[in-house]
């Protein structure tokens, strides 16, 4: 995978924003998206178990003229989370959208909600 965005520190206000829209380039199949979660290495990484996150992913197939949801993530939220497996805490949350379809003109814009804010992380997205 290439990193597009390596651990960009974000600090979001509760509320609803739209992100992008942006251009998918050829040839990409897959894009993963990561923030980073609070654990006892980093404390101050959304640290509130009261602040939530909900993500709507929409692409376009047709340069922007018409947007298909394609994911979501609903209601996560801050605070140390156990992690699976014998791992204590899980380090990170993600998303990962894959086989795009693989036409030109290819956008994607995101919604964020952030509920009792402000959440304080670092994000990175990977393509492939």
């Amino acid at each position: 995978m290439t990193t597009l965005i390596d651990h960009q520190s974000i600090n979001l206000a509760t509320g609803t924003r739209t992100i992008g829209p942006v251009d998918i380039a050829d040839g990409i199949n897959t894009i993963e998206f990561r923030i980073a979660r609070c654990t006892t290495a980093t404390p101050t990484f959304w640290p509130n178990a009261s602040t939530t996150l909900t993500l709507a992913i929409e692409v376009s197939y047709d340069g922007g003229a018409s947007w298909n949801f394609e994911s979501s993530v609903n209601g996560i939220h801050g605070g140390i989370e156990p992690g699976l497996h014998g791992v204590t805490e899980r380090a990170d949350d993600f998303l990962i959208l894959t086989g795009l379809p693989q036409t030109s003109g290819r956008k994607l814009r995101g919604q964020l909600q952030i509920a009792n804010g402000p959440l304080v992380s670092q994000f990175t997205v990977n393509v492939e």
